[in-house]
């Protein structure tokens, strides 16, 4: 196993996946990809002092994604991308199918009971991705 990829966003199971993707990735001498998925609409624009700047969800995925290196120490080699889309499960198994990884580790949110019915992120790696996935208990 070369290269495990892994969705990042701002939620403490996504962080968990993140955490558990990495150390296995270390027991493994493998790479290790964090994605993070933004979309154009997420857009905010902040008025005050006479000036004006638009704050975008990529703009909170570049500082969560600093974080997250950090917080994921050494120890085997991290990389991190920023994908659009509007639909994650769509955009972290392209982005796996792109750089041809060999899994993908997803958190385990609402995959039980009604969640298999309604749909979840890790639901729909699981039903798209390219290669195996490997859903990271996280609840």
């Amino acid at each position: 196993m070369e290269l495990i990829v892994v969705g990042a966003t701002s939620t403490p199971t996504s962080e968990d996946a993140a955490s558990q993707a990495a150390e296995l990735a270390k027991a493994l001498g493998a790479r290790l990809h964090v994605v993070s998925v933004v979309t154009q609409r997420d857009t905010t624009q902040i008025h005050g002092g006479g000036e004006s700047w638009v704050h975008t969800s990529r703009d909170e995925a570049q500082q969560r994604m600093s974080t997250l290196r950090v917080a994921l120490g050494d120890g085997f080699e991290l990389t991190t991308g920023l994908v659009e889309g509007s639909d994650p499960a769509k955009a972290l198994c392209s982005d796996a199918e792109r750089l041809g990884a060999d899994l993908i580790v997803v958190g385990s949110v609402r995959t039980q009971g009604s969640g298999r019915v309604l749909g979840s992120v890790a639901t729909d790696v699981i039903r798209r991705a390219p290669c195996s996935v490997l859903v990271a208990k996280t609840a």
